[in-house]
């Protein structure tokens, strides 16, 4: 059955090899486009963007999080900007908090901004299309003293003075490509763009040779910080035999952190789904 999958996967990544090929040669027309600083917009407060070059979960969203958190403690106002992915409805820009108690419903804001006005309830969140959009609606109508540009790596027409790059091991793999044969958004060289570095599960040395002069680089991993009940009360720590429910990127990933981190659990079946899948409460 192995030499079945194997032999399908291999035979997948030849067959998309040409697009995969197209899709590098387009993306390295649009980078060059945008280092002319053809059709760049700025805003007139600091923009920071947290970004990767692969498809798939590299923490994010975590990293916004912490980031808010900490410009928050300096007492800005900090407001996201989102492209809202996988939302189901809603007009092009969409104020998902305000900081200030309004919450957007998930279908509007989509999972992962709801999560951070949850998580953030003094920054401002917004989904826009376009992010700069975004990013004028919260400088203008809501005050804001930064934007956090989440996964904005890639949304290269809003200026910003700092990237982050989350770095996993599928942006080191040799092997790895284009998208759609590969995850790949951009190639590797890209990385030399980004102001600050955040490796997740590989060590920074191995970042030495793809940074320019004066980035950052930093080593971090993620973990489980807190436990809730479905209605968001705090846990304690189960025990015992366990069903794991995730529909993120990378599933083993979860497993690995729940039997590396808690070894009173015993995981019995893990039942997964695509990354954003939206659950019913069957």
């Amino acid at each position: 059955m192995k030499i079945w999958l194997d032999f399908a996967m291999n035979l997948r990544s030849v067959l998309l090899r040409p697009f995969s090929m197209l899709y590098g040669w387009v993306m390295a027309l649009r980078n060059r486009w945008y280092d002319f600083g053809v059709s760049v917009h700025y805003v007139p407060i600091p923009v920071i963007s947290v970004g990767n070059i692969t498809t798939g979960g590299t923490s994010k969203t975590p990293m916004v999080i912490a980031l808010a958190e900490m410009l928050d403690a300096w007492g800005l106002r900090v407001a996201i900007v989102s492209r809202g992915y996988k939302r189901r409805r809603g007009t092009a820009v969409e104020v998902v908090s305000d900081g200030r108690g309004y919450r957007a419903p998930v279908e509007v804001s989509g999972d992962e901004p709801r999560l951070l006005a949850e998580r953030l309830p003094r920054a401002v969140v917004i989904v826009a299309k376009h992010r700069y959009n975004g990013a004028v609606l919260a400088h203008k109508r809501f005050g804001a003293d930064v934007i956090l540009l989440d996964d904005g790596f890639q949304h290269r027409s809003l200026h910003r003075q700092i990237d982050v790059v989350m770095v996993d091991r599928a942006t080191l793999d040799r092997r790895n490509t284009f998208l759609p044969a590969g995850t790949l958004r951009e190639p590797p060289a890209s990385l030399q763009r980004a102001h600050v570095l955040c490796a997740i599960g590989v060590e920074c040395s191995h970042l030495n040779a793809m940074v320019a002069c004066g980035t950052v680089v930093i080593h971090a991993r993620s973990r489980i910080s807190q436990w809730r009940t479905l209605d968001g009360e705090q846990s304690e720590l189960p025990s015992g035999s366990v069903v794991a429910v995730c529909a993120v990127a990378h599933p083993e990933r979860f497993q690995q952190m729940l039997e590396e981190e808690f070894t009173d659990l015993h995981v019995v079946e893990l039942l997964l789904w695509r990354d954003h899948h939206w659950f019913t409460e069957q």
